[in-house]
C-alpha cells in the first residue's frame, strides 16, 4: 500500500491547497518555495496538486492558468497587429527592406502564436513497430524454418536467434561471428 500523501496529512493542508489554487502561474510561490515554507518535498506537492486537489480548487487553478494563457495570446495578437501595420505602411511606401523585415517578424510571430494555441505541434511523434509480430516477418520466419527442416541443428539455432528478436536480444547479421 502506498504511503499517505504528505500534503494531505499536513496540518496546513487548507493553506497549501489555497496557495496551489491561487495559481503558481500568476506570480504565487513556486512549488519549491511552498515546499520550503511547509517542509514538504516539491514532488509531493506536484503529485498532490495533480491527484488530490479538490475539483473546485482545480477549476480555479485551471481558470487562472487559462486566463494567463489568454493574456499572452492577446499580447502576441497585439504585436502581430502592429507588425501588420508596419508591413502595410512599408508596402505603400515601396520600402522593400522594411517589407522583408516586417514579413520576417510576422512569420516568427505567427509561428509563436501557432505554438501557443496548439495549432503548430513540433513534438516528435514516436511510432512503435513490433517487427516480430508483423505478417511479413512471420512469413519470412516460416519460410526459413521450412528451408532448415533437413538441418535440425541449424533449425534450432535459427529458431533460438529468432526467438531473441522479439525480446530485443537479436543481433544484426554483421555482428554474429
Amino acid at each position: 500500500m502506498a504511503p499517505p500523501c504528505a500534503t494531505c496529512t499536513h496540518p496546513d493542508l487548507v493553506a497549501i491547497d489555497q496557495a496551489l489554487a491561487a495559481g503558481l502561474a500568476s506570480g504565487q510561490p513556486s512549488l519549491r518555495q511552498l515546499g520550503d515554507q511547509y517542509g514538504i518535498d516539491r514532488a509531493s506537492l506536484a503529485r498532490h496538486r495533480k491527484a488530490h486537489l479538490s475539483p473546485a480548487l482545480k477549476a480555479q487553478l485551471t481558470k487562472r492558468e487559462t486566463a494567463g494563457a489568454r493574456k499572452v495570446i492577446d499580447e502576441v495578437r497585439t504585436v502581430l497587429a502592429s507588425i501588420r501595420g508596419v508591413l502595410d505602411r512599408a508596402e505603400t511606401a515601396q520600402d522593400d527592406r522594411t517589407v522583408l523585415g516586417a514579413a520576417k517578424e510576422m512569420r516568427s510571430t505567427l509561428e509563436l502564436l501557432a505554438k501557443i494555441t496548439g495549432e503548430l505541434d513540433e513534438r516528435p511523434t514516436v511510432q512503435v513497430l513490433n517487427v516480430a509480430t508483423s505478417p511479413e516477418f512471420l512469413a519470412a520466419q516460416s519460410a526459413m524454418m521450412a528451408a532448415l527442416r533437413p538441418y535440425p541443428e541449424a533449425a534450432q539455432a535459427v529458431a533460438a536467434a529468432l526467438a531473441g528478436v522479439g525480446q530485443g536480444q537479436g543481433h544484426p547479421p554483421e555482428l554474429i561471428p
